[in-house]
């Protein structure tokens, strides 16, 4: 005598059998970060080791000559966690990933601005940085301290946004204190 496959199960049985067949599983998803500043070996280390050891993040692929990070997720909260370590880490990058909240009070004007967390690992980084930061409306005079990866923007009613825009299409992220 044949039974159904299905009625010799237990309702334990065929209720795990329906989730495994019917619930879709999460799947990794490839983060690709375009427009990365990565203008040397020590760039594209340091974006490596950011993303090193971060829960569910895998695969990390950096490429200086594309400008790209690229890594696997196994969720969203591990994309977002792999874009955070990213831009704790000084980079900054386009992506169809939803990130971190990375936004900053379009009203706030200083007449100084500290920035710290910045990737500064060579004469190119500070260069390039710097010369974002001076396209600013406001801004007077940039000064690094690259190896604290750190610097300072002076001027007359620099809007903090602009600041982080600015670093934000050079490929960079920083912390606007």
């Amino acid at each position: 005598m044949k039974i159904p496959l299905f009625r010799s199960l237990s309702k334990g049985c065929l209720a795990a059998l329906f989730l495994a067949v019917c619930v879709p599983v999460v799947n990794a998803e490839e983060v690709k970060v375009e427009g990365v500043h990565l203008c040397c070996g020590s760039c594209v280390k340091a974006a490596t080791k950011a993303l090193t050891g971060v829960n569910g993040v895998s695969d990390a692929t950096v490429s200086q000559d594309d400008e790209t990070v690229t890594f696997q997720a196994q969720d969203s909260d591990a994309a977002k966690a792999g874009l955070k370590a990213l831009s704790a880490a000084g980079f900054y990058g386009s992506t169809s990933t939803a990130g971190p909240d990375l936004s900053i009070d379009a009203t706030k004007k200083q007449d100084k601005v500290e920035l710290s967390h910045m990737h500064l690992c060579c004469p190119g980084c500070t260069k390039t940085a710097s010369a974002a930061l001076k396209e600013v409306h406001g801004v007077k005079g940039v000064s690094a301290a690259a190896k604290q990866g750190k610097m300072t923007v002076t001027g007359e009613s620099i809007s903090l946004a602009d600041i982080l825009k600015a670093l934000h299409s050079s490929g960079f992220h920083a912390t606007v204190n």
